[in-house]
């Protein structure tokens, strides 16, 4: 089965305007990375990260990441085992400061590139193209360009879906996320754009 999932870190931010600004409230229910997986879930790291999880592969494009940003450091994820998707995001200050995507549909060995990302980008690439043409290029039948966005995103806040833990409280959805500003700048979704949705 296919793995569809995305999560929103913050550092900086504190954790009752985090969830006021996204628009969720925690339960009483308490477990393992299976509560986010199954819906929404938050995890105080011990970094200090504080990681909201989900099954919503969309959901990175749906929330106020700039206006969080305002407050500290905010770094997003999303990755769709189902076309091999992936892509990672951080915001500072307001803005989005850099952005990575991996579509297969395009091309095994593409990844978008917006802004500056992190000091570990050309590193993780470049070890991931080197492993796709070792396993042999496009016709490898495994995408290993598809880990950068995830272990991009990991560089800075530690968190890594599939790979990481932690305890979880699930979290129940008040009303939809304030102010809405996409990470790709108002573009359709990638999922959108795969499958012609506007």
């Amino acid at each position: 089965m296919g793995f569809s999932h995305s999560f929103i870190a913050a550092k900086g931010v504190p954790r009752a305007q985090f969830l006021e600004q996204l628009g969720f409230e925690e339960t009483d229910e308490t477990g393992d990375i299976e509560i986010a997986l199954s819906g929404f879930g938050l995890s105080q790291q011990p970094d200090g990260w504080l990681v909201l999880a989900c099954d919503d592969f969309e959901f990175p494009n749906k929330a106020p990441l700039a206006a969080l940003s305002e407050a500290g450091e905010i770094v997003c994820c999303a990755i769709e085992e189902h076309v091999m998707a992936s892509e990672a995001a951080g915001f500072v200050g307001g803005e989005r400061v850099w952005r990575i995507v991996h579509n297969p549909e395009e091309d095994i060995d593409e990844l978008q590139v917006d802004g500056a990302p992190p000091e570990d980008f050309p590193r993780l690439r470049d070890e991931a193209r080197a492993e796709q043409e070792r396993a042999g290029g496009d016709d490898a039948g495994v995408d290993y360009i598809f880990d950068v966005p995830p272990l991009l995103a990991a560089s800075r806040c530690g968190f890594e879906l599939g790979r990481s833990d932690g305890d979880f409280v699930r979290l129940h959805r008040r009303r939809p996320p304030k102010k809405v500003l996409k990470i790709s700048d108002a573009s359709p979704g990638f999922l959108a754009r795969l499958f012609g949705r506007r």
